[in-house]
């Protein structure tokens, strides 16, 4: 089996795989099921670089971060290979593409598109269908971008509105922009400071822009504003605490810019895991502080949000409310 499996070096990948599944399509047809998956892992991998090819470009046409790109190959790897006996196989095809042969990326292509969704939603903890919705904001972010010589920074939520027809609300373009900036915080915002938001209307249309860096991070703090932040980190662990102020640098620039391997080694941190009972493994702290800055950005972003949309002045306690929590806990 493994000799028909190879690809001869004359063939095409589509040639190659053309022969390979209708072969494989036989072994199902027969009983023969675990060799058929044997055969369609062996075919995998003789594709593999058509694959990785695909993911990497269809992750830079979507805008992925490395941690969602590689969310997006885990599941294109598992579903790939189930699919290799339906490859130009005319019981397999609708009839509208009777007599058409495809090349081995596009059908591949065609038939993961759902695994971006998903992969999406699985590194922002939303459902597949708001990534979805998510995957249009950031197409029509870049086509404003590019069609205006901007960067997309300065593209607001009323331009991304209009651009997508008017089909869906502000208030769900402004929530999942939120929640993406929120994912994107520890290895952007902590560089660059937390960035401005543009309402409805920022562009000229009455209603005053506000900088979130402005409304959150001050010197003293109003009770309202105290009762807002209450509600946000009151739930949160001292791990998760500890972890946002490092984030935003409030235990100083070295460790800061600490690499999350080396940070997870630091006796606090160690401290604060150990007792934090939400964590359901403590086999890779890494991944958990990770997990953990998701929950931290999104509740930043939600709170942030309240303050602003209520033109608080926080004017910067949130540094000494966060130790005194850290304290308290």
């Amino acid at each position: 089996m493994k000799e028909t499996l190879k690809r001869n070096p004359e063939e095409s990948y589509k040639e190659y795989l053309t022969r390979v599944a209708a072969y494989i399509a036989l072994l199902k047809k027969q009983g023969l099921l675990n060799e058929a998956d044997e055969a369609s892992n062996i075919a995998f991998w003789e594709i593999f670089d058509i694959i990785k090819e695909m993911v990497e470009c269809e992750s830079r046409r979507c805008k992925l971060d490395d941690q969602t790109q590689e969310a997006y190959m885990t599941k294109v790897m598992n579903v790939a290979p189930k699919l290799i006996y339906k490859f130009n196989n005319p019981e397999y095809m609708d009839d509208k593409y009777e007599g058409k042969q495809f090349e081995v990326k596009t059908f591949f292509k065609s038939r993961t598109q759902y695994c971006i969704r998903e992969a999406v939603a699985s590194v922002l903890e939303i459902t597949p269908e708001e990534a979805k919705v998510l995957l249009k904001i950031r197409s029509a972010r870049a086509a404003l971008a590019s069609e205006n010589d901007r960067t997309e920074d300065d593209i607001t939520v009323e331009e991304i509105f209009t651009k997508l027809g008017e089909k869906i609300s502000i208030a769900q373009i402004t929530e999942l922009i939120l929640i993406e900036k929120g994912k994107e915080s520890y290895n952007m915002i902590t560089e660059q400071g937390i960035e401005k938001f543009r309402p409805l209307g920022s562009s000229g249309g009455g209603q005053e822009s506000y900088d979130i860096d402005e409304v959150v991070f001050g010197k003293s703090l109003d009770d309202d504003v105290k009762q807002i932040f209450d509600g946000v980190f009151a739930k949160m662990s001292r791990l998760e605490i500890y972890l946002l102020l490092k984030n935003y640098g409030f235990l100083g620039e070295d460790i800061r810019s600490m690499d999350m391997e080396d940070f997870v080694q630091d006796s606090d941190f160690k401290r604060f895991f150990a007792e934090d009972t939400s964590i359901r493994s403590r086999k890779d702290p890494v991944k958990t502080a990770y997990n953990k800055n998701v929950k931290i950005e999104k509740a930043i972003a939600a709170m942030a949000m309240q303050v602003a949309e209520r033109r608080y002045n926080v004017d910067g306690g949130l540094e000494e409310y966060l130790f005194g929590l850290l304290e308290d806990k």
